[in-house]
């Protein structure tokens, strides 16, 4: 790619010749980056059938505050990305992406307080994303730096209408809100979800938030969400899929470390949905309500065989807030306090070592 002006350490702006080489080299090539760090006064847009591929010490930066992306897909399909760390911006996939993978990549530093939706966030998936990986990625400083909010938007991966996808084994670090998922229904039926196995620590919102319509057997497992502050909009994972049908909600850990001299953090695992399940989940400390069922939307719904500790607050530790609607509580285990391996997020199952379902996309290299 060095003789299309693509050269790191040197200071200048990359975008340009970045392009040149991704227009020049066609389908099924790589382009591999050297060490160093790349910088990008605008985003490149990406082709399909090629593969993006840095190693230790590739980094791609924003030449100032602008701009929050650094690379873009429009309506692209058979894109890798991997092993390169993005600051100050992302990836924005806008039209219908389909088989796109990412991973093994770092997102940090992206923050402004002015920005438009969407706008601090690692991953930015605008609209349909078919048969697409996003696994093993790392992000940090997302959306707040030094406890300051940036535009209140800020996720490490953000996307609308999610089909045949999985968000595997991420990890996410000093976040505004980890993962945001939006389903309105029109764009497919959302099925083929399953998010597993992430890690989120200390976000300053939400951990994984799912909302909509339009899913089935749409799944959140094995995922650890460590809280250390409190707030009104402070949950562990808020799956609110509200005419999602069969979603399941199981053998995720959601811990709030914050003391009991402090106030209640909001919910520990908020669901809705239609014939969801909610099961073999574990939640300590001091939340409002460990696991609470929005049950005017959520019908026939079983919360069955879950753990709960350290609940000190007046609404139940199992919260039917809106009535049963036919739904169920059953075996379920609540214990006054926590010990100290329930509130460490060390202990249980290693959640990040669960392996996407992906296939590598074959390629020649372009030199």
């Amino acid at each position: 790619m060095a003789r299309f002006g693509v050269r790191p350490d040197d200071g200048a702006d990359d975008a340009d010749a970045l392009q040149a080489a991704i227009d020049a080299a066609g389908p099924r090539k790589i382009l591999a980056f050297a060490p160093g760090v790349y910088e990008f006064s605008r985003p490149v847009d990406l082709a399909s059938d090629q593969t993006y591929r840095g190693q230790k010490g590739v980094v791609m930066k924003v030449q100032g505050q602008r701009p929050h992306f650094i690379m873009a897909s429009n309506a692209q399909a058979r894109i890798r990305i991997s092993c390169i760390a993005f600051k100050g911006g992302g990836i924005v996939f806008r039209g219908v992406n389909k088989a796109i993978g990412v991973s093994h990549n770092s997102f940090e530093g992206i923050y402004d307080p002015k920005a438009d939706y969407g706008g601090e966030s690692g991953i930015f998936i605008t609209d349909v994303f078919e048969a697409g990986h996003i696994a093993n990625n790392r992000f940090r400083k997302i959306g707040y730096i030094d406890g300051k909010p940036g535009s209140a938007h800020g996720n490490g991966i953000l996307a609308y209408h999610l089909n045949n996808t999985e968000i595997v084994a991420n990890t996410f670090e000093d976040i505004h809100q980890a993962i945001s998922l939006i389903f309105e229904g029109w764009a497919g039926s959302g099925r083929g979800i399953r998010v597993a196995g992430n890690v989120v620590r200390n976000p300053l919102r939400m951990g994984i938030e799912a909302h909509g319509v339009g899913t089935h057997h749409a799944m959140f497992e094995d995922n650890l969400v460590t809280l250390t502050r409190t707030g009104d909009q402070d949950i562990g994972l808020s799956i609110v899929i509200n005419h999602g049908y069969q979603t399941i909600v199981r053998n995720n850990r959601v811990i709030n470390q914050t003391p009991l001299s402090q106030p209640c953090s909001m919910m520990g695992i908020e669901a809705a949905g239609i014939d969801t399940r909610v099961s073999g989940n574990e939640v300590a400390g001091h939340w409002c309500s460990a696991i609470a069922v929005y049950s005017d939307e959520m019908q026939y719904t079983l919360v069955e065989g879950n753990t709960v500790c350290g609940h000190r607050s007046r609404h139940p530790p199992i919260d039917f807030y809106k009535g049963k609607a036919g739904s169920v509580a059953r075996n379920n285990t609540i214990e006054k306090g926590c010990s100290p391996a329930q509130l460490s997020p060390d202990k249980g199952r290693a959640v990040n070592n669960i392996n996407p379902r992906t296939r590598p996309i074959n390629a020649s290299r372009l030199d």
